[in-house]
């Protein structure tokens, strides 16, 4: 186990984490990404994977953890974005059967 070090937009340390190195290679999410936004009238996520982007999102922006969820339909995967003053992220998140 290793230990991850978030730096704000000056190089101090504003939190830490705990992480485990994956050796391998990467899947290629390209093709989960979606292209483009639909307006859906609802779709469905796990709450337990919530919860883990909402852990990221306090471990990427501690003072101020909000997120952008970009849906594209039902049944395909929807962007999720973290951001702080500095820097975005994006996580892939899927949705369930309604």
């Amino acid at each position: 186990m290793e230990v991850l070090t978030y730096l704000d937009g000056i190089g101090e340390c504003v939190s830490l984490a705990p992480v485990c190195v994956v050796d391998g290679q990467f899947a290629d999410i390209g093709g989960v990404i979606p292209k483009e936004n639909s307006p859906v009238d609802a779709i469905g996520f796990n709450a337990g994977y919530l919860a883990d982007i909402e852990k990221a999102a306090k471990l990427y922006n501690p003072k101020s953890p909000g997120i952008v969820i970009k849906p594209s339909v039902q049944t395909t995967s929807s962007i999720v974005e973290l951001s702080d003053t500095f820097e975005k992220a994006s996580a892939v998140i899927m949705p369930i059967r309604l």
